[in-house]
């Protein structure tokens, strides 16, 4: 009886601590030029990066130049999409902008969200309104990061260890 409580306590003990270790994705840092030859005066509605997929459940977007947007007096509000492989998911949402709202304080914080593997990233307006985004330079970077639980060899080996110690003892039972 000893040894099956043993084994008991093992194999919850490894199940337990299976997800102690966290992977961080290699990340990546894109700056945006918009494609134009005069990077210092960039003006969009969209701004699009595809890239090779990655886990991701952060995005930091950063800007140390002037840049601001605003919505030309209509509705129009920022948001921040990801590729997930089949299609564009929308994961933030500004709420409206009322003047000049400097990038800097639009994305002050970080965007988190459920975790996923995405191809793509999408800065754009919700509808256009003929350059939403202005200023936004080689000075604004979007930067990617993911950390998702992995199991640890250890945990699994004790995992192992109890479910070997259980089926001995079974079988010296029978």
């Amino acid at each position: 009886m000893k040894k099956i409580i043993c084994a008991l306590i093992l194999m919850v003990s490894g199940v337990a601590q299976a997800s102690i270790i966290t992977h961080g994705s290699s990340g990546g840092t894109f700056t945006q030029n918009n494609g134009l030859s005069s990077a210092s005066f960039a003006h969009f509605d969209r701004a699009e990066f595809l890239f090779s997929s990655e886990y991701v459940d952060t995005i930091t977007i950063a800007n140390t130049g002037s840049g601001y947007a605003h919505n030309h007096g209509s509705a129009a509000v920022s948001t921040v999409d990801v590729f997930d492989g089949t299609g564009w998911v929308n994961v933030f949402t500004s709420s409206s902008l009322v003047g000049n709202v400097p990038l800097s304080t639009l994305f002050a914080s970080p965007i988190t969200f459920s975790g996923m593997m995405i191809s793509g990233l999408r800065l754009d307006a919700s509808s256009p309104v003929s350059q939403m985004y202005h200023f936004a330079n080689s000075a604004m970077t979007y930067t990617l990061t993911g950390t998702r639980a992995v199991p640890t060899p250890a945990p699994l080996a004790l995992l192992g260890l109890g479910m070997l110690v259980a089926l001995v003892v079974r079988r010296k039972a029978a």
